[in-house]
């Protein structure tokens, strides 16, 4: 949140509108925006739903203006939707599998796709740079530190970083392997029973199993036997589902 004002500060501008006309469009990237119903060209059912019930939990949460319907093509997360009108640094962010593999291929190249330079491998070790107090913690990234994150399986490699977006995403980018897996579902539009949602006790809700076989795919890595391979061809064709509609980050 507070990278995303201090950028808007600098720049003049706002924050949907400079990474639009800094990143997104020479990019080519067409489906990665805020607000992205504010644009005639998309449409509610172009987007994955992302809770049943607003932002009530079941009906749970109550306060003035709360939403209660189907939240779909909306930011989902409360103080960027109420507060800062769905344009913040730390939520908002709508893109789908195509956009996402370009800008995680630019993570592996230190900062360039084609003959694009966005930022130099300076800017990209501050990203990755470990925070003092907790050091799988980098700037907008979340680091492989002594494999603590379960989220990133049983492969990743000590150089690993990823990111996990509320809603049910998750991203894990290798440069030891120059790997990104990309996993985008919707956990959270599911029935939620004392704060719980139905969507985070399965395994692609918790990220890390759905990771580890990614990794033994991908690596051609021995698993325990056919099952696991059989899940995984089963799991990648739900995600295939998925991402036919957009994610919100």
């Amino acid at each position: 949140m507070l990278l995303g004002l201090i950028i808007e500060h600098i720049s003049g501008i706002s924050i949907d509108e400079y990474v639009k006309i800094n990143i997104y469009e020479p990019l080519g990237l067409t489906h990665t925006l805020f607000n992205p119903l504010n644009n005639l060209n998309y449409q509610k059912s172009d987007f994955a739903a992302t809770e049943l019930n607003g932002n009530t939990r079941n009906n749970t949460i109550n306060f003035l203006n709360i939403r209660t319907h189907v939240l779909q093509g909306q930011v989902h997360d409360e103080k960027s939707f109420y507060s800062m009108n769905g344009l913040s640094g730390h939520a908002g962010l709508f893109s789908n599998l195509h956009d996402m593999t370009i800008l995680t291929q630019i993570m592996l190249n230190q900062g360039s796709f084609e003959n694009i330079q966005l930022w130099n491998e300076n800017v990209q070790n501050l990203f990755l740079t470990p925070y003092a107090l907790d050091p799988t913690y980098g700037l907008g990234w979340r680091l492989n530190h002594n494999n603590s994150l379960s989220w990133f399986g049983s492969y990743a490699s000590n150089s690993a970083y990823g990111h996990t977006g509320w809603t049910g995403t998750c991203t894990v980018i290798d440069p030891k392997y120059s790997i990104a897996i990309i996993l985008l579902t919707n956990k959270r539009h599911t029935p939620c029973i004392n704060g719980i949602f139905d969507g985070e006790k399965y395994e692609t809700g918790r990220y890390g199993k759905i990771m580890t076989m990614a990794y033994e795919s991908i690596l051609s890595i021995p698993n325990n036997g056919v099952l696991s391979c059989r899940l995984f061809s089963i799991y990648l064709l739900y995600f295939v589902l998925l991402i036919t509609y957009w994610c919100n980050l």
